[in-house]
């Protein structure tokens, strides 16, 4: 979107929130007006940055603080599910993406909670054992799976910064694999399914990129179907038993060849604003679990099962490094596409 349909959307989710109406200049109605304890004035409340990055009211009162904070919250997040929040042509803005709660950290005594309180039994291999289809389906399988529908079509990342080297469909021939069973890095898959198709977007624009061309951007998206949880700092058999927990349609889980395993989650969203509503009411309690919070992102990127990486990329020496006993494999350690409802994996009165 151009900044006239940024302000545009911002106008219409204000009309919303202030059936009063908002005046040219930004003033309405407090929302905390029952609240104050002097004389009310027409311009008392204004909502100020309509126009610019971070939109929010203000009142000359006091003892409305509350009220205006809480109003200043909803703003923010009915901005996030309209997809009005950012504001790429201010510089201080520039890939601040979309806007979440407060970071939530792990929350360690939880995480040993749900450990404690899980059968030991519940671990990495346990999950191949319940899992209601075979894991040992190859990339080609597992994505028809997935993206059953005749015009779905999924992009393939053998370098994750990259467009997609691939877009695949049901249609495609499995013989692809053997091009992308071994690379260096992995191989990755977009969770949402796209157009396939190229587009210019603004907000894409980069020195790299200065037309803003691109195929993987949420605009690009057919269907939000699906919500990615990992975790990079959870031992892989702790972070089973956490997911295991979980109320959550959890359709597969694949490790990353590393240390970590990718569960997708089913939201099955008529659109982005939906979507956003999923992620943000579950936020904060997947993220003190260990989740990482930066991964619950509409268009995010997973491993892709039954293919191998040899090496890691290292900060420390900024350079790939090869595993020292070879190749590991991203594998498919649990799948059910059907899943739908809010049902765990492990129920502890059966153990």
């Amino acid at each position: 979107m151009n900044k006239d349909e940024i302000i545009e959307k911002r106008k219409e989710v204000l009309s919303r929130l202030v059936p009063s109406g908002v005046d040219s200049y930004g003033f309405c109605e407090c929302p905390g007006i029952r609240t104050h304890t002097s004389k009310n004035n027409l311009r008392d409340f204004q909502i100020f940055g309509i126009d610019g990055k971070s939109p929010r009211g203000m009142c000359f009162h006091s003892n409305c603080r509350e009220a205006v904070e809480a109003f200043n919250e909803r703003l923010a997040t009915e901005l996030v599910l309209a997809n009005a929040h950012y504001w790429p042509w201010d510089e201080a803005s520039m890939g601040t993406g979309i806007k979440r709660r407060r970071r939530v950290p792990a929350d360690l005594d939880a995480i040993q909670n749900v450990q404690e309180t899980t059968s030991p039994v519940v671990d990495v291999a346990w999950l191949k054992r319940k899992s209601p289809f075979s894991v040992g389906c190859g990339p080609h399988e597992f994505l028809s799976q997935l993206y059953p529908d005749p015009d779905d079509r999924v992009l393939i990342f053998k370098n994750e910064a990259s467009q997609g080297e691939m877009v695949w469909s049901p249609e495609s021939d499995p013989s692809w694999e053997a091009l992308y069973r071994n690379n260096g890095k992995g191989v990755w898959f977009l969770v949402q399914p796209v157009s396939g198709r190229f587009m210019n977007l603004d907000r894409a624009r980069s020195p790299r990129n200065p037309t803003g061309k691109t195929r993987r951007a949420a605009e690009c998206v057919t269907k939000f179907r699906y919500l990615v949880l990992e975790s990079d700092n959870v031992d892989p058999d702790v972070w089973a038993k956490v997911l295991v927990n979980l109320p959550m349609p959890i359709v597969s889980i694949v490790s990353s060849g590393g240390r970590s395993l990718h569960a997708l989650v089913w939201v099955g969203a008529a659109n982005q604003v939906e979507w956003e509503k999923y992620r943000y009411d579950i936020e904060g309690a997947v993220s003190s679990l260990g989740c990482d919070p930066a991964a619950l992102k509409a268009v995010q990127l997973s491993r892709l099962p039954g293919c191998y990486r040899a090496g890691k990329y290292d900060k420390t020496s900024d350079s790939f490094v090869p595993f020292s006993d070879g190749p590991h494999l991203q594998e498919l350690l649990y799948l059910n596409p059907n899943a739908r409802g809010t049902s765990t994996l492990w129920e502890q009165h059966k153990h």
